[in-house]
């Protein structure tokens, strides 16, 4: 049975008792940095690790500071997440 991606998002990190914004922003920051090795990482295949969507695995992706996409907007099965971190 499938899950229904999770989407319920704290953004005020002051008050927040759930799955903080900001917590999911450094954990794509490292599991990008932990999956390079091996192949490039996709929008997808990290909304597929995170079970959530695209959308927004590239809102935390452009949050953030080290992280950027590259390839076509329409198709997260060839926007990879790559850093630009030394």
């Amino acid at each position: 049975m499938a899950r229904e991606p999770f989407t319920d998002f704290e953004f005020n990190d002051a008050a927040a008792t759930g799955v903080k914004w900001c917590d999911l922003v450094t954990a794509i920051g490292i599991w990008t940095y932990c999956n390079e090795d091996r192949e490039t990482p996709t929008v997808a295949a990290a909304a597929l690790a995170f079970n959530t969507t695209p959308e927004i695995i590239r809102g935390a992706v452009g949050g953030h500071p080290w992280l950027f996409m590259s390839g076509p907007d329409d198709d997260p099965t060839k926007q990879t997440i790559e850093s630009d971190g030394e």
